[in-house]
């Protein structure tokens, strides 16, 4: 073997054997090592101790609907303490729609905490530890500090923090493999919601375990630099969001009254040149495809159509040859205020053409879900993302998605997946209305109902029985 092969693997192996140095150590300083190992060494059971006492197990309960009921569901995951009143971020997948949720500390004492902002198109969410019950227990609180995304790069070493299977604290260790992966545009939650539009990811293999999501993603400085999300099942590949991403819902979570975070909409989905250039005969680094204009948009309205090359936003250049710049220029229309004028600049057959618009807010990738006992269904309010997925015609009526079974929707032979439109020739302007008309033919003591419903293609009449 030769001598630098050795000196490597004894590196590594230093650099493994610091995870497992007990978090009892962290009071005591390190002194400094002058061999490169231990210099490495030394690093991680500083970033360590940093971080190690500001990282929380989360179990958290909400409501799930499905199989034509609503019922509680519960779930574990990891959070990073971040300020001194108390505020935890996590993913959205492990806390979003949370109505109960326990933090386990440092100390293992477990303390109770709210939900206060949520933001699924990132997958991130915030929630509050009860001070009052961290007061009456005497328990210290631990803040980690954020770091930079600019700050990072490929080949730096990380170490990926949390409560894997629900168990307690660890630490796993690698690198950073990519700074800026691009996992596509059709990612969803485990409810459905679209998510991982608007940014990269930062690709790692430091394990990211089931019960690690949440947990936060930690540079040899000591500095939270992203928020571990997602991995590849059976690979040592996992996903963390960029601190920066994390930042800034932070801050727009907090100051908006309902912890949301709000973003404009001008209903375009975009493509790079790449796939297209010699057709199109663009230049490489320049602007990007407008594959799809959704209808009734401020895109739309204003004359915008499918294969234009949008080449400026607001005076600002457009390059978007390769997938990894797409989520930039998707960001740039959802960070500006709702209500924002944009001049749009496009190619249009080789022709500079100048649109202009204000922009809308963008809504829920997915709806809102509800249970009607009295018929044995759940259903989801239909958004504009799921009516061009789905290729529908409006937003109107209620998709259903689960039947209860012997109920009389279910004898009614209504099936999941359905969307109903009519209630007895009646058009189901939304989701609320649904509900009111449902409510009206049960207070009004109706024994038969007629349904219009849109199955696939096909349309279909479904007669519920109330007696």
């Amino acid at each position: 073997m030769r001598k630098g092969e050795s000196q490597m693997r004894k590196i590594i192996f230093l650099v493994l054997l610091a995870c497992c140095l007990p978090l009892a150590n962290c009071a005591q300083p390190v002194e400094q090592q002058p061999d490169t190992a231990q210099s490495i060494t030394q690093l991680i059971e500083e970033a360590k101790c940093k971080v190690y006492p500001c990282l929380v197990r989360i179990d958290a309960r909400k409501y799930v609907y499905s199989r034509g009921k609503k019922s509680r569901s519960g779930g574990t995951g990891s959070g990073t303490v971040i300020d001194d009143q108390g505020h935890v971020l996590t993913n959205y997948h492990v806390a979003g729609g949370a109505t109960e949720i326990k933090c386990t500390l440092y100390n293992q004492e477990m303390v109770s905490a709210k939900l206060v902002g949520e933001d699924p198109w990132t997958d991130l969410a915030l929630i509050k530890l009860d001070m009052e019950e961290l007061e009456k227990k005497n328990i210290k609180l631990y803040v980690a500090e954020l770091g930079d995304s600019q700050d990072i790069k490929v080949g730096d070493f990380v170490m990926a923090m949390g409560t894997p299977f629900g168990l307690s604290r660890s630490v796993s260790l690698g690198i950073i493999g990519n700074d800026e992966r691009f996992l596509g545009d059709s990612m969803r939650l485990p409810d459905g919601k679209a998510t991982g539009v608007f940014n990269n990811w930062i690709q790692t293999d430091a394990s990211i375990n089931p019960g690690n999501s949440g947990g936060p993603l930690v540079s040899l400085g000591g500095k939270v630099i992203g928020v571990n999300a997602r991995a590849i099942p059976g690979a040592s590949t996992g996903f963390a969001i960029p601190i920066d991403i994390a930042k800034e819902m932070i801050r727009k979570a907090l100051a908006h009254p309902e912890g949301k975070v709000v973003r404009s909409w001008l209903g375009l989905q975009f493509q790079k040149t790449q796939d297209l250039e010699r057709y199109l005969e663009t230049g490489k680094n320049e602007g990007v495809i407008i594959k799809q204009v959704e209808k009734g948009s401020p895109a739309s309205k204003a004359g915008v159509r499918n294969l234009d090359i949008l080449i400026e936003i607001n005076g600002e250049k457009v390059s978007t040859r390769f997938d990894e710049q797409l989520p930039k220029v998707r960001k740039t229309i959802a960070d500006m205020p709702v209500g924002t004028d944009v001049k749009l600049v496009v190619l249009r057959n080789g022709r500079r053409k100048e649109f202009a618009m204000k922009t809308a807010e963008l809504g829920a990738s997915v709806g809102e879900d509800e249970e009607i006992k009295e018929w044995g269904i759940t259903i989801r309010a239909i958004t504009k993302l799921m009516a061009q997925e789905r290729k529908l015609p409006d937003t109107h009526g209620v998709y259903v998605t689960g039947v209860k079974p012997y109920e009389k929707a279910a004898k009614a032979k209504l099936q999941g997946g359905d969307i109903i439109t009519h209630i007895d020739k009646k058009l189901v302007e939304d989701f609320e209305a649904f509900k009111t008309m449902v409510k009206e033919c049960i207070d009004s003591g109706k024994k038969d109902v007629v349904l219009k419903v849109r199955r696939d293609k096909a349309v279909n009449f479904i007669l519920i029985k109330n007696d």
